[in-house]
């Protein structure tokens, strides 16, 4: 669900300067990368520390409406729906997160951060590329269902080919014993298309340059200790704060 931050004035605590204008930050990757367990809980507080007021959510998902449509897109999975209709199902679901939640949040709340924990590059490789409903359809759909929105910034999580196949057995094997986590099945995937799904995120730069689509990307090594993952993420973002273009978030500024 929608996770908002408290108000920085609603703390104790000096807190340094952070931007006036509103950016959208999406986190991306395979499964196990350590998305939702590492990256995004610590982007949070990195940009609340910094003093901006910090809107986190799961996408799909994130509204009650939301989630209605993430719960018939999985089940419709599990039934053997095809990946044009699983996406479509998504897109509802996205565009009900960003009209009600995402594009508001900047105008209500100055210094306003959106993390996003999976955004367009998801069904894009998903259904796009794995599903084989093509780049274009979903592109599509997301201009249809969010007026175009690009994250100012993406991180995409991958880890090192030559230990990919290990570690993703070995995070796939301790995730049953995780209770905690709400398995879906594009967790029971087998191997081989979780490898090919990194591929595809990994390539996701260059479809967008062909494309002559403006992104930002910032790939993090997901192999190694969480701490270093963190770091990897401060560095990105003190330079973020500093140099990126920031911009509200105006579906009609979109690219």
């Amino acid at each position: 669900m929608v996770e908002r931050v408290p108000d920085k004035n609603e703390v104790d605590g000096s807190i340094p300067s952070a931007p006036t204008m509103g950016i959208l930050i999406s986190v991306e990757g395979g499964e196990y990368m350590g998305k939702s367990s590492v990256v995004v809980p610590f982007l949070s507080s990195l940009f609340f520390k910094a003093g901006c007021n910090v809107l986190v959510a799961n996408d799909p998902g994130g509204t009650p409406e939301a989630m209605k449509f993430r719960d018939e897109a999985f089940r419709r999975a599990r039934e053997g729906a095809g990946s044009d209709e699983i996406a479509q199902i998504f897109f509802k679901a996205r565009g009900n997160l960003i009209e009600t939640a995402v594009k508001p949040f900047p105008k209500k709340f100055d210094k306003g951060v959106v993390i996003l924990d999976r955004y367009l590059d998801t069904p894009l490789v998903y259904q796009g590329q794995i599903g084989k409903v093509g780049v274009n359809y979903i592109l599509d759909l997301h201009r249809k269902h969010t007026g175009f929105l690009l994250p100012d910034l993406t991180f995409l999580l991958h880890v090192p080919q030559e230990k990919l196949k290990a570690i993703l057995k070995s995070r796939i094997h301790s995730s049953g014993k995780d209770k905690s986590r709400n398995r879906t099945i594009f967790d029971e995937s087998p191997l081989a298309t979780h490898l090919k799904r990194q591929e595809f995120f990994l390539g996701l730069p260059k479809v967008f340059e062909k494309l002559n689509i403006k992104r930002n990307f910032a790939t993090l090594d997901a192999s190694v200790r969480r701490s270093d993952v963190k770091k990897q993420c401060e560095i990105v973002c003190a330079s973020l704060l500093n140099t990126i273009g920031l911009r509200k978030l105006d579906p009609s500024k979109s690219t």
